[in-house]
């Protein structure tokens, strides 16, 4: 029995009506094609079983690259929307995410340029044009400083990852620390080393940030101690740090937790001695709390897998937006610092 031919880009350009090239085009999402030509394209390349060779489509991409870029592979695009320097705790951990970025990109053989959009004013149309003409089809969105929503059209050019939950909608494929999992790690070491009032000091703006889950773990671990530990949660609005302060007085803990590098910088200025006044644990640790114990992210893990799921979309021509978004966790680890100490005599 002879075997039904392959389908080939001819063979779509022929039932579609259009150029080879054409068909090629609209497989790649080039936005020099209308929107209804590439999905009608799409749409009779599904119907007739059409699948591009990822080998194939690879090397024919980096050969696309190397006639614009300087780079000996593709350029991957990370999408800032910060104006002007970043504070001090932010910078750091963009870098962090960055360093490791750049270093998965290199070992695979990408270049990496940072758009600053925002303080360029560019819109998302004209942002698409200058990716497209710059040859750049994989974009990396980080954590941004203000939620993020972005047009399906828009990306449906590209591959696309995004790093934490910054990013609404689009749903796209995501990197993220176990926030989970991090409080949860934090609360253990809390009760481990002895203390039983504990308080977790947040923002309103924060709970979206971590999908509100370092809020959820806290008062999972509320519900299901049976009074082992006396556990309360403060949300506040930025700049409350009088109010944050009062409600501490009133509460009186022996441990408080909180994400905000500002949180124990009131404290301090407060006159509070720590951690023989007031234990203190730090969540979202970076060097610039090397005196606190806390947890910290794996910023600089996050951005090789951000980059190792954007080489892996960009070699199997996997562009748009995903049906299934995957969320991928990084484990957090705890750093030892001196603003825990343990309350337990040690055995001998």
């Amino acid at each position: 029995m002879n075997e039904k031919p392959r389908p080939t880009l001819q063979t779509i350009a022929d039932i579609a009506g259009i150029s080879k090239m054409s068909v090629s085009r609209c497989l790649r999402n080039h936005p020099n094609n209308s929107v209804e030509t590439r999905e009608r394209v799409r749409k009779i390349a599904e119907e007739i079983g059409y699948r591009p060779h990822p080998l194939v489509s690879s090397l024919m991409q980096e050969i696309r690259t190397k006639r614009k870029s300087t780079h000996s592979g593709m350029v991957l695009a990370v999408l800032d929307d910060f104006v002007g320097p970043r504070p001090d705790q932010m910078a750091i951990s963009w870098k962090e995410h960055m360093d490791g970025i750049r270093n998965r990109a290199d070992e695979l053989g990408y270049g990496v340029e940072i758009i600053r959009y925002k303080e360029q004013s560019l819109s998302e149309e004209r942002l698409v044009r200058i990716l497209w003409s710059r040859n750049i089809r994989g974009i990396i969105i980080p954590y941004h400083y203000q939620l993020l929503e972005l047009q399906d059209s828009h990306l449906s050019c590209f591959a696309a990852v995004s790093l934490g939950y910054t990013l609404v909608t689009p749903p796209l494929d995501r990197v993220c620390p176990d926030f989970y999992g991090g409080m949860t790690l934090a609360l253990d070491e809390i009760r481990e080393r002895g203390y039983s009032r504990v308080v977790y000091v947040t923002e309103h703006r924060s709970l979206p940030r971590n999908h509100g889950k370092l809020a959820a773990s806290f008062l999972f671990r509320k519900s299901s101690n049976r009074g082992k530990m006396d556990m309360k949660l403060c949300t506040s609005i930025e700049k409350e740090g009088e109010k944050i302060l009062k409600w501490i007085e009133r509460q009186q803990p022996e441990v408080v937790v909180s994400e905000h590098h500002r949180v124990y910088g009131v404290l301090k200025g407060a006159g509070y001695s720590i951690p023989r006044d007031l234990a203190f644990v730090q969540m979202n640790w970076t060097p610039a709390f090397s005196p606190c114990s806390g947890v910290k992210n794996r910023n600089h893990l996050q951005g090789e897998i951000a980059v190792n799921l954007l080489n892996s979309k960009l070699t199997t021509n996997d562009f748009g937006i995903p049906k299934d978004p995957i969320t991928h966790l990084v484990k957090n680890r705890w750093v030892e610092g001196e603003s825990l100490p343990s309350l337990v005599e040690p055995t001998s």
